[in-house]
Order: structure tokens, then C-alpha cells, then sequence
């Protein structure tokens, strides 16, 4: 081996909320995850094998995969999928890290700009990395990497690019002139929602907004309550109400929590905002006018703040806003599409996943929200909440 070839690499960067494992890997924890990481090496060497007709066995493969831990294992726990979703992810995690030097698993946590960064970020400084023989992309199933990466496509010197396919691709990456493969032994070949979430959410730990502040809850120590956003809430056991003599196990409670509303199939529908006022809309514009930013909508709309400081954002973080001016800033937000579309369990969301239009949308394909066209928008119960306890 040279020391010229010795350094040459491939480079694998995945968007692990539209690349996820296949759940009888993920079942098997420690054991699984490398399996996995086998399996996945197997798949990216063959694919680069038959991409470039060369030997490719003395390149090292490097695999970065960026994800919300604790909302896949929240989803894993309520569709059944995964029991104890919590504790086996963590030791698949382990395992696939482990598994092969160069891989990892990186939990970027929920806020939602934090995976496209680190996506963007890595594919950027490979993609004029000389030593980078080729680049896999896991993104195929976000409408929000596209036009980012059509810049790339039209860049003749940046052709050692396959994208991965896992659900199938949204239509404008078949456009691009870089091949799309999968590797159906080693991913979920669909998002896991409507059938898998329909159970959980038919469960009485689904409530409707009239009951939302009653909840029946075992009465054991440490118990914890997880709402959509993956937040925890000490034990119940404390609640103030009995529940009747004929359910010794339990207590009522009262909770003050988000919720949202869903379909029968468990997908998520954006209930009527309020309409704002055209002072509302004033104040907003001329916000932006003086700052020649948009504003920041994590900054003034999520309760968990931008994760980005006042210098460090490139939207503007200022003055509070009134009522009526996040009225307008919500409707604004709204217009952009959540990437996790129909499928998004965080009741905090403040972005869009439905089309107004539904089915008879003129844009089609082009949609960003044509994930949603033609699901049923008929709320199930009125303002479902899922609240988790154990996952």
C-alpha cells in the first residue's frame, strides 16, 4: 500500500431521521447496532466497488450519522416497534460505534436546524476534499437539502457523489445527476407512521383537549411523564385527586401540556391559527426592515430558544414581540414545511405539515408539502396529545 493510497477515504454523511435502522437490528441493542455497522460496511463497499471499477479494499470508509436519540426512541417505544426502546437504541448506538473504528452515531438532539448543519457542514468540506474519493448522502427524503445541493450538482469537479434512498426519494432528487442506491438489508425502507403509530395512538394515553387536564397515571415511585418534545416531569404519585376506590393503582392528575391534533391514521394536522391584526404584520415588516434580517422563529416562537447566540444567528434575535406580531410571525412560520412532515410528534412545532390545498394542490410533486396531499384531515379526537410513560 502507498502512502498516497493509504490516505484515500469515502465519506458517508446520513440524516438519521430519514435513515433508520431496520427495527429487528435495533431490538437486538449492543448486538445489533454491530451488525448493523457490518452490514452497512458491506453495502457501502460493494456500492462503491460497482461505482468505481476499481479495488477499492485499501480505502477507509468514515460514516457520520446525525439524530435525535431521544425522539427515535420515543417513536420506536409508540409504535411498538422497539419495547424498551430507550435502554436497547442506546446500546445499538454503542454497538454500531464500536463496531467499525470510523463510525459513529452523533445525537444532535431535537432542535431542528441541528442535523441539516451538521449534514451540510460535512458534505461541504468533503465535497473539495481531494483525498475523498466519494461521498454517500442520506437526505433523500428532505425536501430542505434540495435546492443546497443543486449548487453542487452544477459544479462539474463534484462528481463522486451517490445519494442514499431509504423511504423513497421526494421527487426533485431524481433530478440531479448523481445516482440514487439503497441498502434495503441495513434501513426502514418507510417512514414508521400510520399503521405503527396508529396503535399508540388509540391508547388511552391519547387525550383529547376537554381531558387534557385529567390523567390517569400508575402510582409508582420515579415515574416520569414525556410529553411530544421529549421533556420529563417528576412522578404523579404526589397528584393532589384520587382516582375512585374501583382503580387502587392510580391517581389524577393535572397537567399543563401541549398538545396537537391527528388523523385516525395518527397524522399530524395543523389546527386554524388565530388571524393577525394588520399592526401585527406592520410591526414584523418593520422589524425586518431595520435588521435586513428575517427574524429568528426558535428566538421568539420556540420555548426552548435558538441554540444560536444573538451574533452567531443569521436571523434576527431582538426586541420582544407583542401578541399580534407573533400571531403574524406564526403564520409565517407555518408556511415552511416541518421536516418531519405528517409524521412530527412535537406538540412545540410552530412549522407547517399540511398543504392548504390537500389533494387539489396545482403544484403536485413541486409541493413542499406534498407528503400531505390526499391524507385524511378529519381530526380523530379533537386535540390529541401523546403522552408517553414509559419508553
Amino acid at each position: 500500500m502507498t502512502i498516497q493510497n493509504s490516505h484515500q477515504f469515502a465519506y458517508v454523511i446520513l440524516d438519521g431521521d430519514g435513515a433508520i435502522f431496520k427495527e429487528s437490528l435495533i431490538n437486538e441493542g449492543y448486538r445489533g447496532g454491530v451488525e448493523a455497522a457490518r452490514r452497512l460496511n458491506t453495502a457501502i463497499r460493494t456500492h462503491l466497488q460497482e461505482a468505481h471499477q476499481t479495488n477499492v479494499g485499501d480505502w477507509k470508509i468514515q460514516v457520520l450519522i446525525v439524530l435525535n436519540q431521544e425522539g427515535l426512541a420515543m417513536t420506536l417505544h409508540a409504535s411498538g416497534l422497539v419495547i424498551n426502546a430507550r435502554e436497547k437504541l442506546q446500546a445499538f448506538i454503542q454497538g454500531f460505534n464500536n463496531g467499525q473504528s470510523l463510525y459513529n452515531m452523533e445525537d444532535v438532539g431535537d432542535a431542528k436546524e441541528a442535523a441539516d448543519r451538521k449534514v451540510r457542514s460535512a458534505f461541504e468540506l468533503m465535497a473539495y476534499n481531494r483525498q475523498c474519493r466519494h461521498i454517500i448522502l442520506g437526505g433523500c427524503h428532505d425536501n430542505g437539502y434540495l435546492s443546497w445541493l443543486e449548487e453542487f450538482n452544477e459544479n462539474p469537479d463534484i462528481t463522486r457523489v451517490s445519494l442514499l434512498e431509504t423511504y423513497p426519494a421526494r421527487p426533485g432528487y431524481r433530478s440531479l445527476n448523481w445516482k440514487i442506491w439503497n441498502f434495503p438489508d441495513v434501513f426502514r425502507s418507510a417512514p414508521i407512521r400510520k399503521e405503527d403509530h396508529s396503535r399508540a395512538l388509540r391508547s388511552p394515553k391519547l387525550l383529547n383537549h376537554d381531558q387534557a387536564d385529567l390523567v390517569t397515571v400508575p402510582v409508582t415511585s420515579g415515574n416520569k411523564i414525556h410529553n411530544g418534545a421529549g421533556q420529563q416531569t417528576d412522578s404523579l404519585s404526589s397528584a393532589a385527586e384520587r382516582a375512585p376506590s374501583s382503580s387502587p393503582k392510580y391517581k389524577i392528575a393535572r397537567l399543563d401540556i401541549p398538545y396537537f391534533e391527528v388523523n385516525e391514521l395518527g397524522e399530524r394536522i395543523d389546527d386554524k391559527l388565530p388571524d393577525y391584526s394588520p399592526a401585527g404584520k406592520e410591526g414584523v415588516e418593520a422589524m425586518i426592515k431595520a435588521s435586513k434580517k428575517h427574524l429568528c422563529n426558535f428566538y421568539y416562537l420556540s420555548p426552548s430558544g435558538c441554540t444560536n447566540s444573538d451574533e452567531a444567528c443569521k436571523h434576527h434575535h431582538g426586541r420582544p414581540i407583542t401578541e399580534e406580531e407573533r400571531k403574524y410571525l406564526r403564520t409565517l412560520a407555518r408556511g415552511i414545511a416541518c421536516r418531519d412532515g405528517i409524521a412530527c410528534m412535537d406538540p412545540d412545532c410552530f412549522f407547517g405539515h399540511n398543504c392548504r390545498y390537500g389533494a387539489s394542490c396545482k403544484l403536485g410533486d413541486k409541493c413542499k408539502f406534498a407528503g400531505s396531499h390526499g391524507i385524511d384531515m378529519v381530526s380523530y379526537s379533537p386535540r390529541k396529545h401523546h403522552v408517553d410513560l414509559h419508553y
